[in-house]
């Protein structure tokens, strides 16, 4: 895919985005020195007084929870800052978690009516199923356990689900539940939508890892200058030349 390259200063290098890479670097290596000390504090948990052990465990964790919310912060920084770089044309885009998709309601709609009738009727009804999935007291969820582990999935027997199911077809009622896995799996106590930066090839979040070599390999790369129009190639003489960056 084709990507917008990141705003640089003269010398080709954008120091706002230097800053914050080598931040999130420090902090992963943080993280990762982190998980290390723990692996180390087990091996030697038998030849250490157990108070200091405990100690110090509970110093690694404080320390944990704080680096990851520094890389959380990071993310929330990244997505504002790359916010008009990124678009449908880059390898990273930005996912709204928990938003309807308002296509299958448009073409439920434009079967029975004109094409501006049937937006308005999609932009309504897909509003109103958004302002269920906002509100806290709907939760078509249930726990089951699997291996030993208790996971939430969506509970199909929901009454509001099964109306929306027979009611509107199964177009809908998968983009309607697409977005509540969504918004219960990224915000399920705010129930609103959020933003996320998402691999789009590979259909996942993406990686801070993957940003950053976003951000690298698009750093440095030149904005194609707009093409000669023929006709001041034809005035200049040069007609039947291809059109050529300058």
């Amino acid at each position: 895919m084709s990507q917008n390259p990141l705003p640089t200063n003269g010398e080709g290098h954008n120091p706002l985005w230097l800053a914050c890479i080598n931040q999130i670097s420090a902090t992963a290596e943080l993280l990762r020195q982190l998980e290390e000390q723990k692996v180390q504090n087990e091996d030697n948990s038998k030849q250490k007084d157990n108070d200091d052990l405990r100690d110090l465990n509970q110093t690694l964790i404080v320390k944990e929870r704080q680096s990851n919310e520094e890389l959380q912060e990071a993310r929330k920084i990244l997505i504002t800052g790359l916010s008009h770089v990124l678009s449908d044309k880059t390898d990273i885009v930005i996912k709204r978690m928990g938003e309807i998709d308002e296509k299958p309601f448009l073409n439920k709609f434009k079967k029975s009516y004109r094409v501006d009738v049937a937006m308005v009727k999609a932009a309504e009804m897909q509003s109103s199923w958004q302002e269920k999935l906002s509100n806290p007291e709907w939760h078509p969820f249930k726990v089951v356990i699997v291996q030993g582990n208790p996971h939430e999935v969506l509970n199909e027997d929901d009454e509001q689900l099964k109306y929306l199911k027979r009611s509107s077809g199964g177009e809908i009622y998968k983009a309607v539940t697409k977005a509540l896995k969504e918004m219960n799996e990224y915000n399920p106590s705010g129930r609103y939508v959020v933003s996320e930066l998402w691999l789009l090839k590979e259909n996942r979040r993406a990686s801070l890892k993957d940003v950053i070599n976003f951000m690298l390999q698009n750093m440095n790369n030149p904005k194609p200058k707009p093409k000669r129009k023929r006709g001041l190639e034809e005035s200049s003489g040069k007609s039947g030349s291809k059109d050529k960056y300058i």
